[in-house]
C-alpha cells in the first residue's frame, strides 16, 4: 500500500492499529510533515517514507495493489498529474482510494471557500463530477 500525501501519518496509524504488519510506503512533499510521520511510526519497520510530489511518485510502474490519498487531494497543484501517477504505479487489478471533501455538500463547499481565504496551500475542493476519471 502507498499513502500519497501522507501528512503526519494519521492514516497509517489507523491502518496499523488493525494490521500492524501492513507494508506501507508513505509519501509527502513536505519534509516537516514527513519528519512528524517518521517519529510517530518509528516502531513500525514495515513503513517506509519518501519525500516526493504526488505528481512524480518515486515508484516503479504497477507496483501497488492499493493507493490511498486521504484528506489531501484539495492541496494538489495538478490533480490530473497526480491521478495519472497513481494509475502508473497501480497494479492492473489495484484500487485507488481518494478520501477528501466534496463540494457536492454545502458544508464542504463553505469550507472550500473559507480555506481559499485562510490557507495559501489549499487549491480547491471538487464535486464528484469534476474529479477526472482515469480508472475505468
Amino acid at each position: 500500500m502507498v499513502n500519497v500525501a501522507c501528512g503526519t501519518g494519521k492514516f497509517e496509524r489507523i491502518i496499523l492499529a488493525e494490521n500492524p504488519n501492513q507494508q506501507i510506503v508513505s509519501i509527502d512533499i513536505s519534509e516537516k510533515m514527513l519528519a512528524i510521520a517518521q517519529r510517530k511510526l518509528q516502531a513500525y519497520p514495515n513503513v517506509s517514507f519518501s519525500l516526493s510530489s504526488a505528481a512524480a511518485l518515486p515508484c516503479t510502474n504497477g507496483s501497488f495493489d492499493v493507493i490511498v490519498s486521504a484528506s489531501s487531494f484539495h492541496y494538489f497543484d495538478d490533480p490530473r498529474a497526480a491521478l495519472a501517477e497513481m494509475k502508473r504505479v497501480l497494479k492492473p487489478d489495484g484500487k485507488v482510494i481518494i478520501l477528501d471533501w466534496c463540494k457536492d455538500y454545502l458544508v464542504c463547499w463553505l469550507c472550500d471557500l473559507l480555506l481559499r481565504v485562510i490557507d495559501p496551500a489549499h487549491k480547491q475542493c471538487y464535486t464528484q463530477a469534476e474529479v477526472p476519471v482515469y480508472f475505468p
